[in-house]
């Protein structure tokens, strides 16, 4: 088997392509003492459509997990972009799913919405709301009035989401948001995901005042500054652990602010939605069941630097594959650090760093050819297997790939195929193979017997964090 076959084949193995949130017999609260995921930071909050209950129906494992939580007195706080209902049906929403919590442990967009507006003072002013009850009352309960029918001018336009909205309700808050009200949107989420598919959510809504008005708004939501600020005032946490869905909202917003994240693979987003996202989450879970599990390392993904050079061969031999011109790839190739700080150090002993972790959890490179890419040296440390580590960092460096301009990304494997299908690649035909992939991969003698795969990557101008 040549050194790319084998790189493929380790991605599928060691990335746990059917379990990304842990082991097998992992998935469930710890049996041993080893701490939890969940206990390293502290705090920790959860989104909740996706994530703990989609639509009308409970996410498996979520009350299990929470439960975990107060077990290991882990302080929590449920933290929804939704804004149609109070903190009261909130909670009354978690008793049908089996989750027992109070108004205090939940903080909906609406009720950030209404704290920032009180906070800029806004108390006296009027609004017309395109949204439900959630929304309404925390205008309300900022000193703002409210007004239905058709008022012909208002201080704030505010959207969220509307199930009842029509054709009416939205042309009136487009007309009074071009006649000069502040449009403030309470979260930007496109979709609310239900048990039959993707619902219209806030920011579809938003999105059609804002393009029929001209008029750019204020967004509270997540990943916005105003909603995971008062998340973090509201639990006392200066370095909470967010654990959502979505990557654009919940994985973004704790970047932009500096914290870690957890992606869970419940909701939303996929596992071939990390390409072309933004940024990575820090850690990839089956669902939250994985938050009260023994810990798993943290993924925090970085362009290799020549300093990597000697770590990532060290890994890729231990691995058992050929590391060959490791140097000469290194301006493609992702690495997710392990030791602490992120140094990238080897002791010789096949990667692993003076305390005992491995000097690199994973690693993966995008060779450039041209606009085309072809994915090798993929390989993630034994110790993090089916940990989700493999998906990450495959997924760093194809969206680092897009970035430099690389417009489809080749691969070569025969036993890997349904893991790079997940993260969207799909076979192709020998026979058409651009002429430079082909050359580089005869090069490598990674042809004979291998099943080629190409994934289209989209432009993107985005950072490859």
């Amino acid at each position: 088997m040549s050194p790319a076959e084998t790189d493929a084949t380790r991605a599928g193995a060691s990335a746990g392509q059917t379990e990304p949130g842990g082991r097998p017999g992992r998935m469930g609260p710890p049996e041993t003492a080893a701490p939890v995921l969940a206990a390293g930071y502290d705090g920790v909050l959860l989104d909740l459509d996706g994530t703990v209950y989609r639509g009308d129906e409970p996410i498996e494992g979520a009350a299990e997990a929470i439960a975990g939580l107060r077990a290991a007195r882990v302080p929590f706080l449920f933290l929804t972009n939704n804004s149609a209902r109070t903190p009261e049906q909130v909670v009354e929403k978690l008793g049908d799913v089996g989750i027992e919590a109070t108004a205090a442990e939940v903080l909906t967009s609406a009720q950030a919405t209404g704290a920032m507006l009180r906070r800029e003072g806004s108390g006296g002013e009027t609004a017309f709301v395109v949204g439900e009850e959630g929304v309404i009352r925390a205008l309300e309960d900022a000193g703002i009035r409210v007004l239905e029918g058709h008022p012909e001018r208002v201080d704030l336009v505010v959207v969220g989401w509307d199930r009842s909205a029509d054709y009416a309700k939205l042309r009136r808050a487009t007309l009074l948001a071009a006649r000069g009200a502040r449009l403030v949107g309470t979260n930007p989420d496109p979709s609310y995901p239900a048990p039959d598919g993707p619902w219209p959510g806030a920011g579809a809504l938003l999105a059609l005042v804002r393009t029929a008005s001209g008029v750019e708004p204020v967004v509270v939501g997540k990943p916005s500054r105003p909603m995971m600020e008062a998340a973090a005032d509201r639990l006392g946490a200066a370095r909470p652990l967010m654990v959502g869905d979505r990557l654009e909202t919940d994985v973004a917003g704790a970047e932009a602010v500096g914290w870690d994240s957890a992606l869970v693979l419940t909701g939303s987003s996929s596992l071939r939605d990390l390409v072309e996202a933004g940024g990575a989450p820090t850690y990839l879970l089956r669902d939250l069941r994985a938050l009260v599990a023994p810990a798993i390392p943290a993924a925090r993904l970085r362009a290799a630097e020549s300093g990597d050079a000697l770590a990532v061969g060290a890994l890729l031999r231990a691995r058992g594959l050929e590391p060959g011109r490791v140097a000469s790839r290194l301006a493609g190739t992702v690495v997710a650090p392990g030791t602490p700080g992120g140094e990238a150090v080897s002791s010789g002993r096949g990667g692993t760093g003076s305390r005992g972790e491995p000097a690199l959890l994973g690693t993966a490179c995008v060779e450039d050819l041209g606009a085309d890419g072809m994915l090798r040296s993929v390989a993630v440390d034994a110790s993090v297997e089916g940990c989700g580590i493999g998906s990450l960092v495959v997924a760093g460096a194809l969206r680092a790939a897009r970035v430099r301009g690389v417009r489809r990304a080749f691969l070569f494997t025969d036993g890997a195929e349904r893991f790079f299908t997940a993260l969207g690649f799909s076979p192709v035909d020998p026979g058409g193979l651009p002429a430079p992939v082909r050359v580089a991969a005869e090069a490598a003698g990674c042809t004979h017997g291998a099943t080629p795969m190409c994934r289209e990557l989209a432009a993107s101008a985005a950072p490859a964090g």
